[in-house]
């Protein structure tokens, strides 16, 4: 076997040695915080020495450009004015929401900043003492919607697939 030595000119079987035998001195190895007086085994070391935790590190990903993606996605947003709701279209809406129950798939079109932007999935909620309605994770006031569409009922699906009702 070759003769490998690690820093300080000592072999690598003797600092694995004198790591195990919790022999410290001036071995910066041992001074990691490890106590094999009680049992406990050390932990894994490359061999330089380093734990392989710290060495490992090192290798995590690096985010050069933090924040940039995002500003250029807010960038790609095309400014839209708010559009006013005509008397027929708010009640067409206002209908819509009554109807709106618990479970149901829709599509909701609803001002978000500076734009439009179509939201489609099952409703978690509907408060309407504070005008808002879920939809999955998103919370949507009723005032910034601009469309409301129901897509699925799965209470009025689940009759036809048990077969025609009696």
């Amino acid at each position: 076997m070759p003769d490998v030595r690690g820093q300080g000119g000592a072999k690598r079987s003797d600092m694995a040695a004198g790591i195990r035998a919790g022999a410290c001195g001036k071995n910066a190895a041992c001074d990691m915080g490890s106590d094999t007086t009680r049992g406990e085994s050390a932990p894994a070391r490359t061999a330089s020495g380093r734990v392989r935790a710290d060495r490992a590190a090192q290798f995590m990903p690096f985010a050069a450009l933090r924040g940039y993606y995002e500003l250029v996605h807010a960038q790609e947003r095309v400014v839209e004015p708010r559009h006013e709701l005509t008397e027929e279209e708010a009640r067409e809406l206002s209908e819509t929401i009554y109807r709106v129950r618990r479970g149901q798939i829709v599509r909701a079109v609803h001002y978000d900043r500076d734009a439009y932007v179509t939201t489609t999935g099952c409703v978690a909620r509907i408060d309407l003492i504070y005008r808002t309605i879920s939809i999955v994770k998103t919370t949507i006031k009723l005032d910034d919607l601009r469309s409301l569409t129901i897509l699925e009922d799965p209470e009025a699906s689940a009759g036809y697939t048990q077969g025609t009702p009696s």
